[in-house]
């Protein structure tokens, strides 16, 4: 064989060779490398409590090379325990030489909405890998990485701190389908509306829900006039979207976004109603 024939299939031989080393490197338990003494970790704030959020150094202080990583559903408790915790939710693996050490950007979210954000610089410890739903959430982000980081972090909070499910903000379809995930998760049924909270100096999250916005599909079989109002638990009129409209048969979409943010907490119907009194369709929202 030439010379010219040789090169050409160096590379094929070099793939053979080589890639099945990479794929059955041993990635061993963190926490075993840990324990044993092997590898040197730290794990401080970054400065937020969503996305690249921790900073980690690692050394490997054994003979041997090491591959090992953090998990997706691990958590990581603050010094501070009025700091909140964050949650792993992409993988990190890292491979480390003998006395090697190395500087990575882990990524998660807080999942204790209550606490203060964390400090530039507070130290975090390794915590256990989560269970249930939150293992179950943090393992879908893992695979559905290109989610706006407000949305993952508001999937995280339905599942760690009850926040209600309308705040998760499924406005595309790869974020329906997360809002989807987590009701089937928790057993929930998904409302139709996504409502905005208000904001403090001192929170990232309140129950005061400031805007309630959705779209509302009904059918009309025949011509028909119709009121669109919104209705209290007592049965008060807080506010009418449609009075005395004329529609003709068809499939119609009533598009909704209120201002809510004086409204007491409670109950609320969108009544469609016709002039006779004949009640077409209700849908309802909670504040």
């Amino acid at each position: 064989m030439s010379l010219a024939n040789n090169l050409k299939q160096a590379p094929l031989l070099l793939m053979v060779v080589v890639q099945p080393f990479l794929s059955h490197a041993e990635v061993r338990s963190l926490d075993e490398l840990l324990s044993s003494g092997a590898i040197e970790l730290s794990l401080t704030s970054s400065g937020g409590h969503s996305a690249e959020c921790i900073t980690l150094k690692a050394t490997n202080l054994s003979s041997n090379s090491i591959t090992t990583r953090l998990e997706p559903g691990r958590t990581l408790h603050p010094e501070d325990e009025g700091e909140q915790s964050i949650i792993v939710t992409q993988e990190l693996i890292f491979a480390l030489h003998p006395d090697q050490s190395i500087e990575r950007q882990v990524f998660g979210f807080c999942f204790q909405s209550l606490d203060a954000g964390p400090s530039y610089g507070t130290t975090f410890s390794l915590g256990q890998i989560s269970e249930g739903s939150l293992l179950d959430i943090a393992s879908y982000l893992n695979a559905h990485r290109d989610l706006p980081t407000s949305s993952q972090q508001e999937a995280i909070w339905v599942v760690s701190d009850c926040h209600p499910l309308s705040s998760v903000h499924a406005y595309s379809e790869p974020t329906e389908a997360l809002a989807n995930y987590v009701a089937n998760s928790l057993g929930l049924e998904k409302p139709w509306y996504t409502t905005d909270h208000v904001k403090t100096v001192d929170e990232l999250f309140t129950r005061q829900v400031e805007r309630v916005y959705g779209e509302i599909p009904f059918q009309v079989l025949s011509y028909q006039t119709l009121d669109i109002t919104i209705l209290d638990n007592n049965g008060r009129v807080m506010k009418r979207l449609v009075r005395r409209t004329n529609y003709g048969p068809g499939n119609y979409t009533q598009p909704i976004d209120l201002q809510v943010k004086y409204w007491p907490q409670g109950e609320y119907a969108i009544r469609f109603e016709e002039h006779n009194g004949n009640v077409v369709k209700e849908e309802v929202f909670e504040l």
